[in-house]
């Protein structure tokens, strides 16, 4: 069940001058609420970030900073969350076409704040789920 889904701001840090100030697609589901009964999941909150087209800072250089705020304004567990970079597939004039990627991140958590990102394909039959559930939502 999708919970949330809009364009998500991060307004970076440093004070007045604002680095790494940018923006990303986020939607959140619930999987507990899909009809997929078969499907047993230990982190039942998904997040799906996105890159905006456009967008000069991609979510993949602040995917740990964007995880934390995310968790403290959305009240997640982080523990029971699973945090997916989706980049869908592109053909742009004057560049060579990318493929469709789904990748899971895994942080270490301390004292509230996401550090070390740790990327990893996703897998069946999660990718199937995230595909169905993104496909369900736009």
């Amino acid at each position: 069940m999708l919970l949330h889904d809009s364009i998500y701001v991060w307004e970076g840090w440093e004070g007045k001058r604002l680095l790494g100030k940018g923006r990303c697609r986020m939607r959140i589901y619930d999987i507990k609420k899909t009809s997929n009964e078969k499907l047993s999941c230990l982190r039942p909150t998904v997040v799906v970030v996105t890159d905006i087209p456009g967008s000069e800072l991609k979510i993949r250089e602040y995917t740990d900073l964007v995880a934390t705020w995310a968790t403290k304004e959305f009240r997640i567990d982080p523990h029971r969350m699973l945090w997916i970079e989706y980049n869908p597939s592109k053909a742009e004039p004057l560049s060579p076409a990318t493929r469709e990627t789904y990748h899971a991140v895994d942080f270490s958590w301390s004292e509230g704040k996401a550090t070390q990102p740790k990327r990893r394909p996703l897998r069946q039959p999660m990718l199937d789920t995230i595909k169905k559930l993104l496909a369900d939502s736009g």
